[in-house]
């Protein structure tokens, strides 16, 4: 998910855990200025219930403010 800023990305990061959600912050200088993202790994046998889990917890990520409406290029 790329937010730009690292200082979001470490809030999205913490914000999706606290959801119990495994997510890693990526920032500079493993991204480029500005690149800044929060990573996330789904797999086939995640259950039905952690996919649902991860996107209401991407919803509340997203109502916080903490992801762009629009992500960056």
């Amino acid at each position: 998910v790329r937010v730009g800023d690292p200082a979001r990305a470490l809030t999205l990061a913490r914000h999706l855990g606290e959801h119990e959600v495994l997510a890693v912050a990526i920032r500079p200088p493993t991204v480029p200025d500005g690149g800044a993202r929060v990573r996330l790994s789904v797999r086939a046998d995640h259950p039905h219930e952690a996919l649902v889990a991860l996107a209401d917890a991407l919803a509340s990520a997203r109502a916080a403010g903490l992801v762009p409406q629009r992500a960056s290029s």
